[in-house]
């Protein structure tokens, strides 16, 4: 009986179902298949695996996608950078590829306090582009960040957020997001001040 349930195995799963086959879900063992793969939406809380965060991007099937942290800081706690230097963290399309070129710069984890924050938890600080997403859905995301006791109030305050993406050895793009008008210019790496903020974002 062994010798024939290892045979049958390449085509079953040995219990009797002679309709499962590969590709069939829960293949070899279709009578107990795995549940399906979740789905995400703009606006889901996000928390797997202590992970947690505001989906505000989504692949074509929903399995994938962007989170931004519910946290905000502030540069007046964690500045883009403590020292003028090119850095090589030009890419206005993925924050992720900015993080890896600072991580390559010497003391970046002193030199570079608002990256070293956000690499410690597992994210990084958008580029530039990166921010369409999330201002394109700014108020479904500010209601559930609020909701989850974080703060997200960039239009009445005109704050401004510090991108990852650099321009030379002094100055970064920041973000502007005044009365639902997004816009771009260029800030100094070393200011610090009450109302500029640099956010937290992840692939999932």
């Amino acid at each position: 009986m062994l010798l024939l349930c290892g045979a049958l195995a390449l085509g079953s799963s040995c219990n009797g179902n002679e309709k499962c086959k590969p590709g069939d879900p829960g293949y070899p063992d279709c009578d107990n298949p795995p549940p399906p793969e979740k789905t995400y939406n703009i606006g889901d809380l996000y928390n797997v695996n202590g992970v947690k965060g505001i989906v505000f991007a989504v692949t074509a099937d929903k399995k994938h996608g962007s989170i931004l942290a519910i946290e905000s800081i502030t540069t007046m706690q964690y500045q883009w950078a403590t020292v003028n230097e090119v850095t090589g963290a030009t890419d206005t399309l993925d924050g992720a590829k900015n993080m890896a070129a600072i991580k390559k710069m010497p003391n970046w984890a002193t030199n570079y306090p608002a990256f070293k924050y956000w690499d410690d938890k597992g994210f990084y600080i958008p580029a530039k582009n990166e921010f369409t997403a999330i201002f394109n859905n700014y108020s479904t995301i500010k209601a559930v960040v609020e909701k989850n006791g974080g703060s997200f109030d960039f239009v009445s305050t005109g704050k401004t957020i510090y991108s990852s993406t650099e321009v030379n050895q002094n100055r970064c793009l920041r973000l502007v997001y005044l009365s639902n008008v997004v816009y771009f210019s260029e800030s100094i790496k070393l200011g610090v001040s009450s109302k500029e903020f640099i956010l937290g974002i992840k692939n999932f």
